[in-house]
């Protein structure tokens, strides 16, 4: 372990995080994610605090299970024409990019 605590040279199944654009992670959703999202409250939430919260994509089911009301208020935010929320990147053409969490 390095002075600041950075851990090098792990082995084993580990997560990753990789930003991807806001239109591919919300074709990724798990539709049949049963769980219903009060989407305003969750820009709010968004609005007030960034995104701080990755939703993940397990490569078992192939898509995102936890996550998706997230998604889903981000895109609200965006259609609304707002600007990106703190944590959200912007890639050259000024798309929205969001971070995920990849792993089984």
């Amino acid at each position: 372990m390095s002075d600041d605590g950075m851990v090098s040279g792990l082995a084993g199944q580990l997560l990753s995080l990789r930003y991807v654009t806001l239109d591919q992670a919300l074709a990724w959703r798990w539709e049949t994610n049963p769980k219903r999202h009060d989407l305003d409250q969750l820009a709010a939430s968004i609005r007030r605090y960034g995104f701080r919260d990755p939703s993940l994509y397990d490569t078992t089911l192939g898509g995102i299970p936890a996550g998706n009301g997230r998604l889903e208020a981000l895109d609200l935010i965006r259609r609304s024409g707002e600007a990106a929320p703190r944590g959200v990147g912007l890639d050259a053409d000024g798309g929205w990019c969001v971070p995920l969490v990849f792993g089984a």
